[in-house]
């Protein structure tokens, strides 16, 4: 089975910049890195990152600032991690949450874009440096205080570890690992509409969180017995993909089913239906079949139905 039929890299992934994990412990380091004249520093206002020209125009990118830049639109101390180097540049990202109208300082069209919008505008490339600066920000917002002991903590290593100086423990980002499988029997998959889904919306692969202890492998068939009521047997891994909704990485797989007989929760899922291989190809080209449609390609689920119906 293909892994990716269209060679489109999903979003999130192909994040261009060295991460330089072995050289960012260094504070001096570190320091000649953000203030040398090519440093770019990415603010983030309430999770949304700035963009370059207008809201309502045609062509915008990710807008890095220079250090002078990103002084005029915000304090010095923020929180503020480095998400690596372009050649010799630093990069970074900035949380500039707490100031008001923060686009309105710069000298030239920007505006602050909802991270999810912002991904019909971006490249891959683009999505993989957002991905990775909005999760260890939102990371960073959420674990200010020391989870042992409950005092403020400091941020280290270039925004990667938070340490806690009164017990002195470390914490760390973390990503919560989630399973979404696409269940096949022959010639059709199963595709069911979750109820956080709009009225009409698409249906989708089924899709859960590993929980403590529990193997990929075992996730996926208990999420489908939980859900669809439908007995797994081979489990094949198929990709995965960052997801900073808040922070998780969607680990694709397929899934054989062993039984066909499906008896939807009606607690997470509200509808879930076999679909012929021909139909699927059909919502494929963009079509919506008797009120289906698929999920949009921004999701790792369309490459699991792609790679599926085109193997």
């Amino acid at each position: 089975m293909p892994l990716l039929p269209s060679k489109v890299p999903l979003l999130f992934t192909t994040n261009p910049l060295n991460r330089a994990s072995d050289l960012r412990t260094d504070s001096n380091w570190l320091s000649t890195k953000r203030t040398e004249p090519q440093a770019r520093f990415l603010p983030l206002w309430k999770l949304q990152p700035l963009l370059c020209g207008r809201a309502d125009g045609p062509e915008t990118a990710l807008c890095f600032l220079s250090l002078e830049e990103s002084a005029a639109i915000g304090p010095e101390e923020v929180q503020e991690i480095f998400l690596g180097l372009d050649g010799n540049a630093g990069y970074f990202a900035r949380d500039i949450s707490a100031l008001e109208d923060p686009a309105s300082q710069l000298k030239f069209p920007t505006h602050f874009r909802d991270a999810r919008s912002a991904l019909d505008l971006l490249t891959v490339r683009e999505s993989g440096i957002l991905g990775q600066a909005k999760m260890l920000l939102d990371w960073h917002s959420k674990h200010l205080f020391c989870s042992v002991c409950g005092i403020g903590t400091n941020s280290f290593d270039a925004g990667y570890r938070r340490e806690c100086p009164s017990c002195a423990a470390s914490h760390f980002p973390r990503t919560d690992p989630a399973v979404i499988m696409l269940v096949i029997k022959g010639e059709r998959c199963l595709l069911a509409r979750n109820k956080r889904f709009a009225k009409n919306h698409n249906h989708s692969a089924l899709a859960g969180f590993v929980e403590a202890g529990e193997s990929i492998e075992e996730s996926v068939r208990r999420e489908v017995f939980e859900e669809v009521g439908i007995n797994i047997g081979t489990v094949r891994y198929f990709a995965s993909q960052p997801w900073p909704f808040p922070s998780s990485i969607m680990i694709g797989c397929f899934a054989e089913a062993e039984t066909e007989e499906i008896k939807v929760d009606g607690i997470e899922i509200i509808s879930a239906h076999w679909f012929e291989k021909k139909t699927v190809l059909q919502m494929l080209s963009g079509e919506e079949v008797e009120g289906v449609r698929l999920p949009r390609p921004v999701a790792i689920a369309f490459h699991l139905i792609e790679a599926w119906a085109k193997r």
